[in-house]
């Protein structure tokens, strides 16, 4: 398969509503000019960061400076933006679509193929990430119909292979995917039996020759939708999401954040469990240069009514070390983390100044931040911002 498109770049001039403090003590960005617009997505540049955003209008990219200020934006298309991955060679893979029309879009150092290329209609896939592979090559994981975990092969030629399947039990339904470091993947998500009531999560090892070495299935952890998946400096993998933290309750505050630590055959080495205000839930998580976890979750304590964000930080075991509010704003969503070389965090999704939220999406903006290693934003001549 040819590439059927390039990506452009354009110019963007916009109404930035933006809070910055000297060079390395961080930011606060809210995009005003976007309405009902999210930051999905994350990746390092060597002078600033890559953001992924959808909108009703398309998905872009947004460049920002490591300031905070936009330098620029590429669009990608109608389509909305699922994953967003760069490799250690500087490929970026953005994997974008809806509704069963996906399409991979690949651009950066020059090796291998780059442009949009359609993934295979048939049999139906439901992607929900990217992972470079080898010889310049792109792994493309997520579920096949009707309920089956897969993965696809685009080559350096632009030539995607058949699907690789891998059943568990009856509803089988990928989540996450991240590189194992050596050109296969590792695939995440959950599965569930006919009349067995409540699911599994399920860990599967894709490797670089599109076979599945080892699947782990986990009941007892209890992690009923698990959100996102790294691999670790020793060869292991994390997870983090969200589990019930009193069995069969009713209540949806009953919910915390589970991390999850497997070795590289994908054996618990331990978990941790993590209260916020309430109603808690992981959604992306990063290894730090000493071993430990930073990990970005959505709180509440009254759903439906109020919705924040809490950055965790663990060490290399699991323990609890400090936990970040950052609760200005009455409605916001955290969607993605990055963790830069410097140590600063970098959170992103989006927030809703006005609390609009509950009347629908109108009020979205895409919101960025970027704090110190302990979690806070330090503005000159103001106090700390996190809590």
């Amino acid at each position: 398969m040819t590439a059927s498109g390039t990506l452009s770049a354009l110019v963007l001039c916009c109404l930035v509503t933006a809070r910055a403090g000297a060079a390395g003590q961080g930011f606060e960005l809210i995009l005003a000019d976007h309405p009902a617009s999210s930051a999905c997505g994350l990746a390092p540049l060597e002078d600033g960061l890559l953001v992924a955003c959808n909108s009703p209008q398309g998905a872009f990219l947004l460049e920002l400076a490591s300031d905070g200020r936009v330098v620029s934006t590429v669009r990608s298309g109608d389509a909305s933006i699922a994953s967003i991955a760069r490799d250690s060679d500087g490929r970026l893979a953005i994997l974008a679509g809806s509704e069963g029309s996906w399409v991979l879009i690949l651009s950066g150092d020059g090796s291998g193929p780059t442009g949009a290329f359609d993934l295979p209609a048939d049999p139906r896939f439901d992607p929900v990430g990217v992972c470079p592979a080898r010889d310049g090559g792109v792994i493309v994981a997520g579920t096949v119909a009707p309920g089956a975990f897969g993965a696809i092969l685009l080559d350096s030629s632009g030539t995607f292979s058949q699907p690789s399947l891998f059943r568990v039990a009856d509803f089988d339904r990928a989540s996450c995917v991240t590189s194992t470091g050596d050109d296969g993947c590792l695939i995440v998500g959950t599965t569930r039996s006919q009349g067995v009531p409540g699911a599994e999560t399920v860990v599967l090892r894709l490797d670089p020759d599109m076979t599945f070495p080892w699947c782990r299935r986990f009941a007892s952890t209890g992690m009923s939708s698990p959100a996102a998946a790294i691999s670790t400096r020793d060869g292991g993998f994390a997870l983090a999401g969200a589990w019930t933290s009193a069995e069969g309750s009713a209540d949806p505050l009953a919910r915390d954040i589970l991390l999850m630590r497997l070795d590289e055959a994908g054996s618990i080495l331990w978990t941790g469990s993590y209260a916020g205000l309430g109603a808690d839930s992981a959604v992306d998580l990063a290894q730090l240069e000493d071993g430990g976890f930073a990990v970005l979750a959505g709180t509440s304590d009254e759903p439906g009514e109020w919705i924040g964000t809490m950055l965790l930080r663990v060490d290399s075991q699991g323990g609890e070390i400090w936990t970040r509010y950052y609760t200005t704003r009455r409605w916001s969503c955290p969607e993605a983390l990055l963790a830069l070389p410097d140590g600063d965090l970098v959170c992103a999704g989006w927030t809703d100044p006005a609390g609009l939220g509950a009347e629908g999406r109108e009020g979205q903006m895409i919101w960025v931040l970027r704090t110190g290693p302990d979690g806070f934003l330090r503005e000159a001549g103001s106090s700390d911002e996190g809590r």
